[in-house]
């Protein structure tokens, strides 16, 4: 990928390309996966709940983001765990 070479990326969240990599959640193990901290900080304020099982993701637990439903929650919940 041309943009994993410069420092860009795509957001999965809200697909926006060519996002710096250093305003974002990056995974630590998928090259080219993250999500722009725009969509973290709106997931926040809407009540920061995980969509696997509903239960308010606290700040000392693990983040994950789920591909499927397009949102953030517990990376015990089975999501791609975000660092």
């Amino acid at each position: 990928m041309l943009w994993d070479r410069f420092g860009w990326f795509r957001c999965e969240a809200c697909h926006t390309l060519r996002l710096v990599r250093d305003r974002a959640w990056r995974s630590p193990y998928e090259r080219g996966f993250g999500v722009c901290r725009g969509c973290y900080e709106a997931w926040w304020r809407l009540g920061h709940r995980c969509p696997r099982c509903w239960a308010q993701v606290q700040a000392n637990q693990a983040l994950a983001f789920f591909t499927q439903w397009g949102r953030f929650g517990h990376y015990q919940c089975g999501g791609a765990l975000l660092a």
